[in-house]
């Protein structure tokens, strides 16, 4: 599992269980499937051993929603997202721009090469 989706997993499951919100609604709040979050919501149970209604009820999943907590959540996740694709998108250009010096330097290479040839 990658670490974005790690995160986006982690969260679910502490909205859910935690938080006591419906799957729909996390669906919503984090722009992923229905579907995905009722899989790892099911996986969860399974892995503890539990039905997952009795499992949200041990854990305090009593249906308190603090909106703003999720949001500022769901914003950090997104953040670190967009900071990771940032470094990528650095490492990326350093490629290109010593792949274009190379590149250069062959050329230059070749070229005088040729004059020495004359």
């Amino acid at each position: 599992m990658t670490e974005i989706k790690q995160q986006h997993y982690n969260e679910v499951i502490r909205l859910y269980f935690e938080e006591g919100y419906s799957e729909e609604r996390i669906a919503q709040m984090l722009g992923i499937g229905h579907t995905t979050v009722g899989r790892w919501v099911s996986a969860y149970a399974k892995t503890k051993k539990a039905d997952k209604t009795v499992l949200r009820e041990e854990m305090g999943g009593n249906g308190k929603r603090n909106v703003r907590a999720v949001k500022k959540s769901h914003n950090t996740m997104m953040n670190k997202e967009l900071q990771l694709l940032y470094r990528k998108l650095e490492k990326a250009r350093l490629q290109v721009a010593t792949l274009e010096t190379m590149i250069r330097a062959i050329e230059e290479g070749q070229g005088a090469e040729n004059m020495s040839m004359r």
